[in-house]
């Protein structure tokens, strides 16, 4: 990192030079990425106002799309399913933006993450990653249990209505797609790869973390996001530390992917009855 987050500042710590800080083929698997946050951010081709402006716009485009389907309107017309309308929705909105960055700003999709580093460093770092976080959900879960059981009179009711609204719920192929490999992607460059290197270089680092990971939650419109906004600090961190998204993304999928798979299991044992 540098020695402040600030763009105007060159002096970096070791962690953010060429060479890897620690020697070993152990432990240069999960060494941190040689690219530079301060070339990363002086090369972002977009101010923190345009990115703000492309995030309304998306916005905007789910609201009329969501009003064209209460109407019965043809906003889209590739599906009467407005899930499969969103995807198509997200998935052009996504298409505009590299396309805006490639063709009109004339900048390599790199700078929104979209680029490899050192592969087998990346896997490798998805792996202890991947632990990582599963550790913590199951730890946050433990935790959340026993709140329930201090502060109310049915804890086992209480939690697996938590994990009811957690867990999802549609096991057909599409959806599943859907939310283990198609959002995640999509996801992915918005909330990190368009809009974490801006925040980063006007606010610093922290506030990036948090602030990506806020809006990451809040933009799943779920009563308590407290699971997205683990997830979104989770995803924002692996970006931070590896600075492209393969990480994030790879990460965002294992986690919708298990998601998936327990909500699969606790319905087919009944065990949410």
């Amino acid at each position: 990192m540098q020695a402040k987050d600030s763009p105007n500042r060159t002096v970096q710590s070791s962690q953010d030079q060429s060479a890897p800080a620690v020697t070993g083929s152990d432990s240069a698997a999960i060494s941190i990425s040689a690219n530079s946050w301060p070339g990363l951010e002086s090369a972002f081709p977009l101010s923190l106002t345009e990115v703000v402006l492309w995030l309304v716009g998306w916005v905007l485009l789910q609201l009329g799309l969501s009003e064209a389907n209460e109407r019965g309107l043809d906003f889209l017309p590739v599906s009467a399913d407005p899930l499969i309308q969103h995807a198509v929705a997200f998935s052009l909105a996504t298409a505009l933006l590299l396309l805006y960055v490639k063709l009109i700003r004339r900048r390599k999709l790199g700078c929104l993450g979209l680029r490899l580093g050192d592969l087998h460093s990346d896997l490798a770092w998805f792996l202890v990653a991947c632990l990582a976080m599963g550790a913590i959900y199951v730890a946050l879960g433990g935790l959340l249990y026993l709140g329930l059981v201090v502060f109310t009179c049915d804890a086992t009711g209480e939690f697996k209505q938590q994990l009811q609204e957690a867990v999802f719920k549609d096991y057909s192929l599409w959806p599943m797609l859907r939310v283990v490999v198609l959002y995640p992607i999509l996801e992915e460059i918005w909330y990190r790869g368009l809009l974490y290197t801006p925040i980063r270089r006007e606010r610093g680092r922290v506030i990036a973390l948090l602030l990506t990971a806020l809006i990451f939650a809040y933009a799943h419109a779920v009563k308590w996001p407290v699971n997205q906004f683990i997830g979104g600090l989770c995803f924002a961190t692996a970006f931070e530390y590896r600075r492209n998204l393969l990480v994030p993304v790879l990460l965002h999928m294992a986690g919708n992917g298990a998601l998936a798979l327990l909500g699969w299991s606790l319905l087919h044992w009944n065990l949410l009855a």
